[in-house]
């Protein structure tokens, strides 16, 4: 919808690949100047559509976003993939005389510090350019604050009764994103922050009476309550309805404090000036595991987003052993390595089955 919006009244046509997309959108791939594709969507597309072919020989740009995904073990080798397959349609003879005989590629990325390693994957002419926060159109300020953990089943506990604290030191009366763990955590910790916050949130006469309105159409009645004192939580097990007056009432500024799971990060866009990650590690598949880069770029990224606000903080609260990995991971300090190898037989049998 950006694009289109910047595009409009152009003779540009553009279109849409994403998980969402439609047969009759992949068919307008075939006309379109400017394709919007997830790697997932595009390395299905390219592999499987019987008109890729032609579509891949009139690329002549390709721009990624968030090359540092290229670090991430479930998404990362699909991105590798596409990429190498881009490249050697490049240098095929039966495209020799086609757009993508020419084909550029472009990587944006958060700050790392291996960008040559990147540069040289891309090719000998590759020119890299750095920008320092400077460039960055919303002053970012980092906070990582750590905790001793005793017992693993209690940390999540210790976290949530400090969470007012932080939101208190560093919100500056500005909306609010809280980030945890689980569904279950979300929602204990917007009930903890009500508790500690009393009516504080909801002094002003206006906002009351907003939050009033929407905790009423509320069907979760836990939810509810949080709204009417200024809380509110969000995650894939309430109904649709009840996500879209949260997500409405913190747009709107009417909400001061959202307290959500990490898939909120990955999807609408919230705009907040400060986000808070209430533990870095989530249970899945049997065990504790920490949140990849990209999750916890993906996050902090809600924080301070041009056009909403002037500045924006984003405070990290984890284990103390962990602390001095966030602190290199948000100053740029980590290293981007490929995670092609733990899927290498399947992208190659890919490869050769398509």
């Amino acid at each position: 919808d950006d694009w289109r919006q910047k595009l409009a009244g152009s003779e540009i046509q553009i279109c849409e690949l994403t998980g969402d997309a439609e047969a009759d959108q992949e068919a307008a791939a075939e006309r379109a100047d400017l394709i919007v594709a997830t790697p997932e969507k595009w390395d299905a597309f390219t592999r499987f559509r019987r008109s890729a072919h032609s579509v891949l020989a009139r690329v002549s740009l390709v721009l990624v976003d968030e090359i540092h995904l290229l670090a991430d073990e479930s998404r990362g080798p699909t991105l590798e993939a596409i990429i190498a397959r881009m490249k050697l349609h490049a240098q095929s003879p039966d495209t020799r005389t086609c757009p993508i005989a020419s084909l550029r590629l472009v990587g944006v990325s958060a700050t790392i510090a291996n960008l040559e390693d990147i540069g040289a994957w891309f090719g000998p002419q590759c020119a890299i350019l750095e920008f320092d926060s400077a460039f960055r159109p919303v002053p970012l300020s980092w906070h990582v604050l750590s905790w001793q953990m005793n017992i693993t089943y209690r940390f999540d506990e210790e976290l949530r009764r400090h969470v007012f604290q932080v939101v208190r030191s560093h919100c500056n009366s500005r909306p609010t994103m809280v980030f945890f763990n689980s569904r279950e955590n979300a929602a204990k910790g917007a009930e903890e922050v009500a508790r500690q916050a009393g009516g504080v949130l909801v002094q002003v006469e206006k906002t009351a009476r907003a939050l009033g309105v929407v905790a009423s159409r509320c069907a979760d009645h836990r939810l509810a309550e949080q709204l009417r004192r200024g809380v509110g939580h969000h995650h894939a097990g309430l109904s649709t309805e009840d996500k879209r007056l949260v997500e409405g009432a913190f747009r709107a500024g009417e909400l001061p404090i959202l307290c959500s799971t990490v898939g909120l990060a990955q999807g609408v866009n919230l705009p907040a000036h400060l986000v808070v990650l209430c533990n870095t590690c989530r249970y899945i598949a049997g065990g504790f595991k920490e949140y990849s880069q990209m999750d916890v770029l993906q996050m902090a990224g809600r924080a301070g987003r041009p056009q909403f606000d002037t500045s924006g903080t984003c405070v990290v609260m984890c284990r103390a052993e962990q602390s001095q990995v966030y602190r290199k991971m948000l100053a740029g300090e980590c290293t981007i390595e490929s995670e092609l190898q733990k899927q290498l037989p399947a992208h190659l049998n890919s490869e050769i089955a398509s």
